[in-house]
């Protein structure tokens, strides 16, 4: 999957991915849709 990861990121540069608990579906959520510029919930 690592491997996967790097080529994908080398073929499409600025890609950032982020990885949430269902808890944090919402916060998750917001970020996709640009409403937060924080990544991770605090």
């Amino acid at each position: 999957m690592r491997v996967a990861s790097r080529i994908e990121s080398a073929l499409i540069p600025g890609v950032h991915y982020e990885v949430y608990d269902r808890e944090h579906a919402v916060h998750a959520r917001a970020w996709l849709l640009r409403q937060t510029d924080d990544p991770r919930p605090r």
